[in-house]
């Protein structure tokens, strides 16, 4: 688990009390540095610009994730994503794909081989 990663807790409060306004992205940049990732791509409800915060990764709009991932590729997801793709498209992530990762307690790494 990442050194940014925090101990598991209730998946039902992951979209109430893990709402930021771009807070994490300065650490999905520093997880992304830290492992040299090459390919990603980046789930993540914000307002900000991924440049400004330099983060390095191809933006995924939540409708993709309905869509099974490329392998080779790692995905940052956000909670609040995960949660609007499994009841607008009836995709669980969490349950197909297996997390190798956290960012904080709102932000999941998927790497599918």
């Amino acid at each position: 688990m990442s050194s940014s990663a925090v101990p598991d807790t209730d998946s039902s409060t992951w979209t109430t009390r893990t709402w930021d306004w771009s807070q994490q992205l300065k650490r999905i940049q520093r997880y992304i540095d830290e492992r040299q990732l090459r390919r990603v791509k980046l789930a993540y409800f914000n307002t900000a610009r991924l440049d400004y915060y330099g983060v390095h990764a191809e933006p995924v709009e939540m409708a993709a994730l309905a869509r099974p991932p490329e392998p080779g590729v790692t995905y940052i997801v956000g909670a609040y994503e995960l949660t609007r793709a499994k009841g607008y498209y009836h995709v669980d992530w969490l349950k197909q794909y297996p997390v190798i990762d956290r960012i904080g307690y709102s932000v999941f790494v998927f790497r599918v081989p």
